[in-house]
């Protein structure tokens, strides 16, 4: 079970454009400079990128930080889905979906679909005569 107290790792985001734009250059490299006679002497471009990546998981990994992560009006959380990159899918133990956004610390309530007719909601059959 999760706690309304649980924790998340949320890399730093001008690390990520940082990594990105990294990437990007290696794209635009271009097709003439790897046929130079210099070029004959350096790694391959793949190579290059494959040396960059491993560094930049090094990075991201060394960037990676926990912290707690408080949802007021929560009793337990019994379980969480990414959504995106920003949100968290909660499921509370008084049966809530709630969205959180990491960005703003905001928390939206999801209602839930209507139950089709004829089925009765957990709480409805507890309170029924004869059950545990």
């Amino acid at each position: 079970m999760f706690s309304a107290h649980g924790l998340t790792s949320v890399p730093d985001a001008p690390l990520i454009h940082e990594v990105l734009d990294d990437v990007e250059a290696l794209d635009d490299w271009p097709a003439e400079a790897s046929q130079t006679p210099a070029a004959a002497e350096q790694p391959p471009l793949s190579l290059l990128r494959q040396t960059l990546m491993a560094s930049l998981d090094s990075r991201f990994c060394r960037n990676l930080q926990e912290r707690p992560l408080t949802i007021r009006g929560t009793d337990k959380i019994f379980a969480m889905s990414w959504l995106d990159p920003w949100s968290l899918l909660c499921a509370t133990k008084c049966n809530q979906l709630l969205r959180y956004c990491l960005r703003s610390h905001t928390t939206t309530r999801i209602p839930q679909p209507p139950l089709p007719q004829g089925v009765r909601r957990p709480a409805e059959l507890v309170n029924q005569e004869g059950s545990g």
